[in-house]
């Protein structure tokens, strides 16, 4: 027995059954040993059984998420689904799975509080339903630290309808980051993350990340912990703003034309000056949800793009889209931050997206915001992150959590080819793979579509040795002939 691997081919890690007996209409629970394989929580899996003869007999996959406590069971009808009853040795019992509410979010975070962090540091959670949620065991994470909701630290665990829930740092342990990017997540009991936030709370003391109720969350120094969220400077009516305007008035209004936003061709943003608003169009080469919720970027020349509010766009893979934004940086790396999301139109669907080949050593500046393919050989291998090496220089590939990617066995020496595309975090340059056929182990085969330009003496020694080497073959042929 063993979890998937090659067809039909038992893997290194199999366990061999050296006892045990299935009685006639009856069941052998088994316990895998320690140090055999493991099955994923995450992305797809199967489990395979070979008889004594190693001929394979039997498989059964599941796709992941796998709930926490939950087995995979096949019910009478012969369906397969989870149940949150395991039942080792007996028979199975499905039970209805508990749906929970959908209507609380992460509505107010405080990474850096003026003062002590311990004391002051809080995430809110809010319910804009119009039912009462009991948030018993509803978790909190950063990714680092996971906090359950608990009878023990709260007098009363149900939240009410339009009510606010202050998880304060002391309580739950989360530490927020006061600087580089965060991520807190709701997570409901059955293991379903309802809710995710991410934030860079760099030179933001005192101040708040706030959901506004409509679109998206912003930066606030004014802190209401429980109570509605405000923002700093509102913006009020004045006496003079609801005069009724003259006819002159109205008329010089109407002929002073607003400034126009340049279209630019993705492959010129970079020639453009930090903070200009422009337009542009691209090929969405990764999906907003993927590197995370306010994430995505086009194809060609590349550029990341930061979402307002990224559930209300429905962009996919492929899609071709015209946006408007104004040009900003994240941790050094260029970025077009949409303003309106009214403003992004799709124009056309299901569009082929190609990554470019390069080398291992071309990662950096002149590559930042492309598609990628590069293989090379694992040089080290750690967490989530390993570096590969063609031989031109070595590469940083990190897998972002948010992926859901299981990284693959590898070893140092292992070949791998990723795709992925190429972000700068501070001085940093990486690749970041978008999906689980993004990592490939073993002998490379194939190429991309398209190629990177290549100078060099070992580019033109490469276009000269190829037709010698066909001559030489001939010449071989015609010999072995006579």
């Amino acid at each position: 027995m063993d979890d998937d691997g090659v067809p039909g081919v038992l893997s290194e890690s199999a366990w061999a059954l050296t006892s045990g007996t299935v009685p006639t209409m009856g069941y052998l629970s088994l316990t895998v040993p320690v140090g055999t394989f493991s099955l994923n929580n995450s992305g797809q899996e199967a489990v395979r059984l070979f008889d004594d003869l190693g001929r394979f007999r039997l498989r059964q996959q599941y796709e992941g998420p796998a709930k926490e406590g939950y087995s995979f069971a096949k019910d009478s009808t012969g369906l397969w689904q989870w149940s949150d009853g395991p039942t080792p040795g007996s028979g199975n019992v499905i039970k209805i799975p508990v749906v929970y509410s959908h209507t609380v979010r992460v509505s107010e975070v405080l990474p850096n509080p003026d003062g002590d962090d311990l004391e002051g540091e809080y995430i809110e959670v809010f319910n804009f339903g119009t039912e009462a949620v009991d948030m018993e065991d509803w978790a909190i994470t950063d990714g680092r630290k996971r906090y359950r909701v608990s009878g023990d630290d709260f007098f009363d665990t149900e939240l009410a309808a339009g009510a606010y829930l202050v998880l304060y740092r002391e309580i739950t342990g989360v530490s927020l980051n006061n600087s580089g990017e965060e991520t807190v997540e709701l997570v409901a009991p059955d293991a379903e993350v309802v809710d995710r936030l991410t934030f860079d709370a760099a030179a933001r003391e005192g101040e708040s990340f706030s959901w506004d109720g409509n679109y998206s969350y912003k930066w606030t120094s004014v802190l209401t912990p429980g109570k509605p969220n405000e923002f700093a400077d509102p913006v009020t009516k004045t006496e003079e703003s609801i005069k009724p305007k003259t006819e002159s008035q109205q008329k010089t209004k109407s002929s002073t034309a607003a400034p126009s936003i340049p279209v630019v061709q993705i492959h010129e943003i970079r020639k453009q000056k930090s903070g200009d608003t422009i337009t542009t169009t691209g090929t969405v080469s990764v999906p907003s949800g993927v590197l995370g919720d306010e994430v995505a970027y086009l194809s060609g020349s590349g550029i990341r793009i930061a979402w307002p509010d990224p559930p209300t766009l429905g962009v996919k893979l492929g899609d071709v889209i015209e946006v408007t934004g104004k040009l900003t940086t994240f941790h050094n790396e260029l970025q077009l931050a949409i303003t309106d999301p009214a403003g992004v139109k799709i124009t056309k669907s299901g569009e082929v997206v190609s990554a470019e080949r390069v080398e291992t050593g071309q990662v950096g500046e002149a590559t930042e915001g492309y598609l990628v393919k590069l293989s090379g050989t694992v040089t080290s291998t750690s967490g989530d992150t390993f570096f590969i090496d063609d031989g031109s220089g070595q590469t940083k590939i990190y897998i972002r959590q948010s992926t859901g990617i299981e990284k693959p066995r590898m070893k140092k020496g292992d070949r791998v080819e990723v795709t992925g595309v190429v972000s700068q975090y501070n001085d940093d340059y990486r690749v970041l793979p978008r999906f689980q056929d993004d990592i490939s182990i073993g002998e490379v085969l194939g190429a991309a579509t398209r190629t990177l330009p290549r100078t060099g003496i070992s580019f033109w020694l490469t276009l000269a040795v190829f037709p010698l080497a066909g001559i030489l073959m001939i010449l071989k042929s015609l010999k072995e002939r006579i």
